[in-house]
C-alpha cells in the first residue's frame, strides 16, 4: 500500500529532525502545515507544524551564516536571501497569532509583535508583494486580537 503525503513528509521531518537540519526541517514542517491547513485548519496539529516551521525558521535565521557555509550536507542549492526566510518567519508567526488568540491570547500577542519587528525590518525588501500581503495581515490579526481582548475585558 502507497505511503500518503502525510505519512512521507512525517517521516521526512523526522530525518531531518535527526541530522538537525532546519532547512528541511521548516521545509517539511511547511508542507505538513500545507496538508493540515486543508482538512484541519487551526487544530492543534496544524498549529503543533506551525510551531516546529517557526522553531526552524528562528534556527535559519540566528544562524544564516552558519548555514550558508555547512549547507546542512543535503541541500544542493543555495539558500535564499535572509530577507526572505525573516519574511516566511513573519508569516508564520503570525498564523500562530491568528490560530491560537482564541485560547492563547498572550501568546498571540506575543507572536503579533515579534512578527511587526520582523516586518519592520523587512519593509523595504526586495520581496515587495510579500511585504505587501504581510502588512494586510498584520493589521487584520492586530484586529481580531484586539477584539478577543476587548470581550474578554467585558
Amino acid at each position: 500500500m502507497p505511503a500518503t503525503s502525510t505519512e512521507l513528509a512525517l517521516k521526512a521531518l523526522a530525518i531531518a529532525t535527526r541530522f538537525n537540519d532546519p532547512v528541511h526541517k521548516m521545509a517539511r514542517a511547511n508542507d505538513l502545515v500545507n496538508i493540515y491547513s486543508k482538512s484541519e485548519r487551526g487544530s492543534e496539529r496544524h498549529v503543533k507544524y506551525l510551531r516546529i516551521a517557526n522553531r526552524a525558521l528562528m534556527d535559519i535565521c540566528k544562524n544564516y551564516d552558519r548555514s550558508l557555509k555547512d549547507r546542512y550536507k543535503s541541500i544542493s542549492r543555495k539558500l535564499a536571501p535572509l530577507e526572505k526566510y525573516e519574511l516566511l518567519l513573519c508569516n508564520t508567526k503570525l498564523k500562530i497569532a491568528k490560530y491560537t488568540a482564541e485560547n492563547e491570547i498572550s501568546n498571540a500577542r506575543y507572536e503579533l509583535e515579534e512578527a511587526k519587528k520582523l516586518y519592520e525590518k523587512n519593509k523595504n525588501s526586495s520581496l515587495e508583494e510579500s511585504v505587501r500581503i504581510l502588512s494586510w495581515e498584520i493589521a487584520k490579526v492586530e484586529r481580531k486580537i484586539s477584539k478577543i481582548e476587548a470581550g474578554k475585558k467585558s
